[in-house]
């Protein structure tokens, strides 16, 4: 069955607000955040969300849970929010240093946890925070860059993250880092492994993969350009991706070349892709989250 057969299924949250973080610890049990200060929760695989305003209602843009009940989610304001029972109650264990625009946050096991954002200013300086106690106490890490991206883990692979033309990645839970060159110097936004494939994505139509994990990186061609914002790899051929004008794509190869999906029954800006058991979930502006099974294999 192609990748682009099965129709989207939307929900729309009672908000005109973007979507911008995803995370489901389990296939049944999910969490979003959005740009007005607002979080959702699921229990059945995103049919079905539950919303709340957090009690300091700014901007968020990511959330992470390592488990159904321990999570971050972080924001500007130099926001960094924890909960340890499933978003009943957040604590705020932000830096002290308000002027920080943190983009994303994750749990590189139970006891480190990182977060990356931008200190305003004329070069939209990069900084990433590292706390060593689940997500308390965190300290600046000594790395320098500008445009820092998100932050991807996961089972075999160092943590990582983007920046101009480099993926930095760390094999000590972020005490140190190293880089590797990418392509064009490029802004990257968006990282994801599987086994030795790789792919990156950024803004203006900035998109390549790697069969090599992430050691060489040869530039992917697509369907149509637009600033890409998240991209997902369900296996080590299968991936997805998403951009501004409501653009999403897929790839049967691991990345070498796309393809447009079916169109989104709204054509809102894609924030955030993600799987939940057999389903891909796509988080949007305007409030929208749109849903459709995967290719069965």
């Amino acid at each position: 069955m192609s990748a682009e057969a099965q129709e989207w299924r939307a929900t729309k949250i009672p908000f005109d607000e973007t979507v911008t973080g995803l995370s489901f610890p389990t296939s049944d049990i999910g969490y979003f955040v959005t740009s007005g200060g607002k979080y959702g929760i699921t229990k059945n695989g995103g049919k079905y969300w539950q919303v709340y305003r957090f009690l300091d209602p700014f901007s968020m843009e990511d959330v992470y849970f390592k488990s159904k009940d321990t999570g971050l989610a972080v924001g500007r304001n130099g926001m960094i929010l924890r909960t340890v029972d499933g978003a009943v109650n957040w604590e705020d264990w932000g830096p002290v240093d308000s002027t920080i625009w943190f983009t994303s946050g994750i749990f590189v096991n139970d006891t480190v946890a990182l977060a990356t954002g931008l200190k305003p200013g004329t070069n939209m300086e990069g900084v990433l925070y590292r706390s060593v106690d689940g997500g308390k106490k965190w300290e600046l890490v000594d790395i320098t860059g500008m445009g820092f991206g998100e932050l991807f883990k996961a089972e075999g692979v160092p943590v990582c993250f983007q920046s101009f033309g480099k993926l930095n990645y760390s094999t000590d839970q972020g005490k140190t880092w190293q880089s590797l060159s990418t392509v064009g110097g490029k802004p990257g936004r968006a990282t994801a492994f599987y086994n030795k494939t790789a792919i990156i994505c950024g803004n203006d139509a900035m998109l390549a993969f790697s069969q090599d994990r992430g050691k060489t990186w040869a530039q992917s061609t697509t369907e149509g350009g637009a600033n890409l914002t998240t991209v997902i790899l369900v296996n080590d051929s299968l991936g997805y991706l998403g951009g501004t004008g409501g653009h999403v794509m897929f790839t049967e190869d691991g990345g070498k070349s796309w393809k447009k999906e079916k169109p989104l029954p709204e054509m809102v800006d894609v924030a955030k892709i993600a799987v939940a058991g057999d389903r891909l979930i796509v988080a949007c502006a305007g409030g929208f989250i749109f849903n459709k099974p995967l290719p069965k294999r």
